[in-house]
């Protein structure tokens, strides 16, 4: 079993992909640095996950609590376009009824 922080960045890669399968989404660097900013990625999501706590619940289970920060980038560079993505995130990373349910892991 792969480090729980790589379990929970896949699974927040995997809800945020198949909800906005045209932005990049990446939790390392970006390429675009690499190049002097001659690279196209002008669409993408950062993933930050911050380690807060961990509790031992049981002899089997710890309970991780991380704070997830997602830096959103698009060409538009205006409010209302970020505005907009904000509730398509949200709902596909968010447990509920109404959204996308990301693994067990998170």
């Amino acid at each position: 079993m792969s480090n729980v922080y790589h379990q929970i960045k896949d699974a927040l890669v995997w809800a945020l992909k198949t909800a906005l399968p045209d932005m990049d989404v990446t939790s390392e660097h970006l390429a675009k640095t690499d190049y002097g900013g001659s690279s196209d990625i002008t669409n993408y999501i950062y993933i930050s996950l911050t380690p807060v706590s961990r509790e031992t619940v049981s002899a089997y289970h710890t309970r991780h609590s991380v704070v997830i920060d997602l830096a959103v980038h698009t060409a538009r560079e205006d409010n209302a376009g970020y505005w907009a993505l904000a509730d398509t995130i949200d709902h596909s990373i968010r447990r509920g009824d109404d959204a996308q349910q990301l693994p067990a892991v998170v």
